[in-house]
């Protein structure tokens, strides 16, 4: 499967499940979150989690969608662009930082249990 795939690359790992406490550590170990998305919507949980804990992310069009997620907060490419992408902009600290700390920012108010309390509460009337 997937991680007899993954274990044949060199510089990756298959981590499985981790617990939130070995999320944490990883996160400080990382310097981006890359998501090349085609289809689906599992993994907008885990882009909007890793932003609320300033990671800078990469990701497609589909990734992306419908979270309103600022430009100046993830890097947003075609899948077809992708890999020219990451190699651009893995190396750039400067851009990481600056997208690490607003997309922080962001995702914290945006993805606040406060916030999407309220979302719910106005789409629905509740009072």
């Amino acid at each position: 499967g997937l991680k007899r795939k993954i274990d044949t690359l060199d510089n990756y790992t298959y981590h499985g499940h981790v617990s939130e406490e070995r999320l944490k550590e990883m996160y400080r170990e990382m310097r981006m979150v890359v998501s090349p998305i085609r289809y689906g919507a599992g993994s907008k949980g885990k882009i909007a989690h890793s932003m609320m804990h300033g990671i800078p992310n990469i990701t497609t069009h589909v990734g992306s969608e419908g979270m309103g997620i600022p430009a100046e907060c993830i890097r947003v490419v075609k899948l077809e662009e992708f890999n020219s992408e990451l190699q651009e902009i893995y190396n750039d600290i400067e851009t990481l930082d600056m997208m690490a700390k607003k997309s922080k920012v962001f995702a914290r108010k945006a993805f606040s249990v406060d916030n999407i309390n309220n979302i719910i509460k106005n789409k629905f009337g509740f009072t």
